[in-house]
């Protein structure tokens, strides 16, 4: 009994990780179409693409952002990186050195990149320590890359959708911004690579099946 039990908790866990090495394969990657997307700080409207098939929010996006949004041009200044973390060298004496959000307790950061799609709009890059919140300076490059849930939550399925990024600011205030973001795709890992590492992993598993079932039928003695 002891013998049936174990090899059916080992093969369990096998068929679970092999389950969780190939679940990437049935969510769908969305495509930055049209990169390099340039995403002026002046432009209310942002940049769109769009895609052609249904999107949930298990699928997955990944892209490079690089650039400053300037919230004000004459003179130019109040300069944030995506993620709308502002950044004073305090070189004026009204005003403090280091990074900060703009508009704390607020959704959005102004100055930060927005991505929209079927009427849902968030803030990509969390305002945090990470993207450079209270540091002696704000990263101009920042990199996304995960699902649409961790953005927008739980969402039904949208049928070909438009996807638009945006820099986040108050109606009416855009015409005095400058600067913007460049928008860029990570350099992908070939399918092939991903089909490879399943295959051998499903062949090591397999493997290691037999093994443990050979041992416990007394195989070893």
């Amino acid at each position: 009994m002891f013998g049936k039990v174990s090899r059916r908790w080992v093969w369990g866990i096998a068929s679970a990780m092999l389950l969780t090495a190939t679940s990437a394969s049935f969510a769908a990657t969305i495509p930055v179409a049209g990169e390099p997307l340039w995403v002026s700080a002046n432009n209310s409207a942002g940049v769109s693409f769009d895609y052609t098939g249904t999107v949930s929010s298990s699928d997955t996006i990944s892209f490079v952002v690089w650039g400053e949004a300037f919230l004000q041009s004459d003179p130019k200044a109040f300069g944030t990186n995506a993620a709308g973390i502002i950044k004073l060298d305090g070189g004026n004496p009204n005003e403090a050195g280091g990074s900060f959000k703009l508009n704390p307790g607020t959704d959005n950061a102004l100055g930060s990149l927005l991505l929209e799609v079927d009427g849902m709009d968030k803030q990509v890059f969390l305002s945090d320590a990470t993207d450079g919140l209270g540091s002696a300076g704000a990263p101009k490059k920042l990199e996304f890359s995960g699902t649409l849930g961790s953005i927008f939550g739980s969402f039904n399925p949208i049928t070909d959708p438009t996807f638009t990024f945006v820099v986040a600011d108050e109606p009416g205030q855009y015409s005095d911004n400058s600067g913007g973001y460049k928008i860029l795709s990570p350099v992908p890992v070939p399918a092939a690579a991903w089909q490879s590492l399943a295959g051998l992993l499903a062949v090591g598993l397999f493997a290691a099946r037999k093994s443990v079932a050979h041992f416990f039928s007394g195989g070893s003695r």
